[in-house]
């Protein structure tokens, strides 16, 4: 497969000199909320390539890498994932565990919550940038890209485990039809990211999205990194009626028991070297 081009990052002690004011993320609209005016500028925008959060952007061990679907109008307006006001996911993540405290990304996410966020082991990005007021409003191209995107990462930055939010997303980007939440089978994974077809003009631009095209170009080079679980969870957005807080939380916490399993061959993601980062 042909070499990415990398480059050293700086490593810092977890918990003791992460470096402060570090705005990668910086919201416009901490003293106000963002207006439906606002909200429209923001149709299509995109976070571009440089679109991680959390422990991989500092060139850190990454235990969970999740990836929600793309950024709604409101998310991509404060610039922080899953910020639109009564999300259930902070919340979720925080009954199961995953935070030690109740994040409020509303009007952006704060230095200091990105830098526990990475102290955790905790990346966020998305499978698309594209931001839309709805995830349907995606094509099955970009979902397809998605999923190259997801693999991608996975296999550069050897996440303990990789998280997608969003069955029926999952089920579009990796061309698993009759794919279930939990727990992924990496074999069946695999045979099914080898059969995804993707378009003549599906090539992507390596400086917006992050996607190695020779996954795109090359069929035997889809599988997926055998170190590297792979998890479904539900969508938490309101417009998911049939889950709680309380049942998004029990299946988090499934996720969180099994990121710190000592039953697979790594032993502990906290051994992994976490050195290295898409360069700019």
């Amino acid at each position: 497969m042909r070499a990415l081009p990398l480059v050293q990052a700086p490593t810092y002690n977890r918990l003791v000199d992460t470096p402060r004011h570090y705005t990668r993320h910086p919201s416009q609209f901490t003293d106000r909320r963002p207006t439906r005016a606002d909200l429209e500028r923001y149709r299509d925008a995109g976070f571009g390539r440089d679109d991680l959060m959390g422990a991989a952007a500092f060139g850190m061990a990454t235990r969970l890498m999740i990836f929600g679907i793309n950024p709604g109008l409101w998310s991509a307006a404060v610039n922080a994932p899953f910020a639109y006001p009564g999300n259930r996911f902070w919340p979720s993540l925080f009954q199961a565990g995953i935070t030690e405290y109740l994040i409020d990304a509303s009007a952006g996410m704060s230095d200091e919550d990105e830098h526990y966020l990475a102290t955790r082991g905790v990346t966020l990005t998305n499978l698309v940038n594209r931001a839309t007021a709805k995830a349907s409003e995606l094509s099955r191209g970009e979902l397809h890209l998605g999923a190259a995107k997801a693999l991608t990462l996975a296999r550069l930055h050897s996440p303990h485990t990789v998280v997608i939010v969003g069955i029926t997303a999952f089920r579009d980007a990796f061309g698993m039809t009759k794919a279930t939440l939990g727990e992924q089978d990496l074999d069946a994974v695999s045979t099914a990211l080898r059969a995804v077809s993707f378009p003549a003009d599906a090539l992507p631009n390596e400086t917006i999205i992050p996607v190695d095209p020779e996954i795109v170009t090359n069929e035997s080079s889809r599988d997926w990194p055998t170190r590297v679980r792979l998890w479904v969870v539900p969508q938490p957005s309101g417009l998911n009626a049939h889950e709680t807080v309380s049942s998004l939380a029990e299946k988090w916490r499934e996720v969180h028991e099994s990121s710190y399993s000592l039953d697979d061959s790594r032993n502990s993601w906290e051994h992994i070297p976490q050195l290295w980062r898409y360069g700019h």
